[in-house]
């Protein structure tokens, strides 16, 4: 297993790497736990660092908390949005539904591997439409890998928040999609990326509205 912090505070800008990225692949490399011992560890500061020695929370120092061997901290914030998408496709030429277009506001997604490495990406944390989907609220989650067998997710995606059938917290408690759950919660959400292109709007399937994310977490496809 693999613990997700989700952070929906401070928000900090940080500098994107250039190269193209195949997040789907990074994200299952950095999530596969192949070591016997060692693991990331919260200081009672909320800083993270790595112990070789750690195997689970009995062999964590006292006032530390061990968040297993890999660990995805999306730092987001409500002010995130899509920039302007420049592509003649799904009628939205100039609209605000691209991770990658101008003006978009992203959270900072870190990567914490089972090797004691530090990566970070960009994501994105407010679903494709936050008056039409649920977000998912702040908060600690357990992450898992999928079983061979099972259906993948959304883009093929192997990595859900929990399992399909937990009820994942809304924002604000209130899920737009499902206004007859309350306290409001999500299920089946799933960390994957958007397009290639960095779309992730809205659409429109079978006379349903729905959306590249209905509340899943996504990974910018650039890194």
């Amino acid at each position: 297993m693999s613990s997700l912090e989700y952070w929906k505070s401070e928000f900090k800008k940080i500098t994107n790497t250039d190269a193209v990225t195949n997040t789907d692949k990074v994200l299952g490399k950095q999530l596969n736990n192949n070591q016997d011992t060692g693991g990331w560890i919260e200081k009672s500061d909320n800083t993270i660092y790595w112990d070789k020695n750690v195997t689970s929370q009995e062999t964590t120092k006292e006032n530390e908390i061990y968040l297993g061997k890999a660990v995805v901290v999306f730092k987001g914030s409500e002010d995130e949005k899509m920039g302007i998408y420049t592509v003649d496709k799904h009628n939205d030429k100039g609209k605000e539904v691209c991770l990658l277009g101008d003006g978009a506001v992203l959270a900072d997604v870190f990567m914490y591997d089972s090797k004691g490495e530090i990566s970070n990406f960009k994501g994105y944390t407010m679903s494709s439409d936050p008056s039409k989907f649920g977000v998912v609220a702040e908060g600690r989650y357990m992450v898992n890998r999928l079983g061979k067998n099972e259906k993948k997710g959304p883009y093929h995606s192997e990595w859900i928040i929990e399992n399909r059938k937990a009820h994942i917290p809304a924002r604000n408690n209130y899920n737009p999609a499902h206004e007859e759950r309350k306290p409001g919660y999500l299920k089946g959400v799933f960390i994957h990326r958007s397009n290639n292109d960095g779309w992730a709007g809205t659409y429109v399937k079978e006379g349903k509205l729905r959306g590249v994310s209905e509340g899943c977490l996504l990974i910018n496809p650039m890194g």
